[in-house]
């Protein structure tokens, strides 16, 4: 797969177990074949070198599990290549009453892990709060707090719900550097 993160491997186990349940006569060479031709999509796990800089565009939506496997993912890269890892995380929507425990959960994970995190939306509270990361609401101000707080080499997660344009963040930093 040229997805990345352990959680793709069951979504692969998935799309090959319904593949044979409709073509059982499916060869495994065509399997692997179909696999190693999914691309990774902007937006959705898509990894690009932007600068000094390794980001992780994974900005088409979110939720609790997909932003922790993404949390993971990027820090496991970044801990191999002996980076440091900032995560701009952007509120996660439609969660209805658990949204603050959603969010802190996405927190705690992120200062598990180490990370310096920008939580970007009003409903992001909860994530700088658990995480002791920064919480801002406006993107131009983000932006400069980013600017300040980016270092040479980082890799740089960049996640949040589909409302939130997470890929701004990536088309200021491509036309700006």
């Amino acid at each position: 797969l040229r997805l990345l993160g352990a959680h793709q491997a069951l979504n692969a186990a998935g799309a090959v177990a319904a593949a044979l349940a409709v073509w059982p006569e499916t060869s495994d060479e065509a399997i692997v074949a179909g696999l190693e031709s999914v691309p990774a999509l902007g937006g959705r796990g898509a990894v690009k070198t932007i600068g000094s800089w390794l980001v992780f565009d994974d900005g088409y939506n979110a939720n609790r599990a997909s932003t922790v496997a993404a949390i993971q993912t990027a820090s496991e890269r970044a801990g191999r290549e002996g980076r440091r890892f900032v995560c701009v995380l952007g509120e996660m929507r439609e969660l209805g009453e658990h949204s603050d425990e959603e969010h802190r959960q996405v927190g705690l994970a992120a200062k598990e892990i180490g990370a310096w995190v920008l939580a970007f939306g009003p409903m992001a509270t909860p994530i700088a709060t658990a995480s002791g990361g920064v919480h801002e609401t406006n993107f131009e101000s983000a932006v400069a707090i980013l600017q300040e707080e980016l270092q040479e080499g980082d890799v740089i997660l960049v996640k949040g719900s589909r409302g939130m344009r997470m890929e701004r963040f990536i088309e200021h930093w491509e036309r700006n550097l």
